[in-house]
């Protein structure tokens, strides 16, 4: 049985981990054209820009579900932003 400790450990490890399908080509987030900050924005708008952006992504579920799941708390991930992840995880362990 894994200890508290190792099950920590992992989690760490999944929430610094990318989702598998971020090497795909022609993602949004990994255009050149695109500021790579765009993501970790503390700008409205840009995190805006940012949800646009990741709407256009054909993983978009996938990425959100991946967040959701490895408890990603910074950057915007499936066009949801930190706050739209843990409002989430607050409605459903509500």
């Amino acid at each position: 049985m894994p200890t508290v400790a190792r099950l920590a450990t992992r989690l760490t490890a999944l929430r610094s981990a990318h989702p598998p399908f971020i090497q795909e080509p022609g993602l949004p987030c990994k255009n050149p054209d695109n500021d790579p900050d765009l993501w970790h924005s503390r700008n409205n708008i840009q995190l805006l820009q940012a949800q646009a952006l990741c709407r256009t992504c054909p993983f978009v579920d996938e990425c959100a579900d991946w967040a959701l799941t490895t408890q990603q708390q910074h950057g915007v991930w499936g066009a949801t932003t930190a706050k739209d992840r843990k409002q989430a995880t607050r409605q459903v362990n509500a």
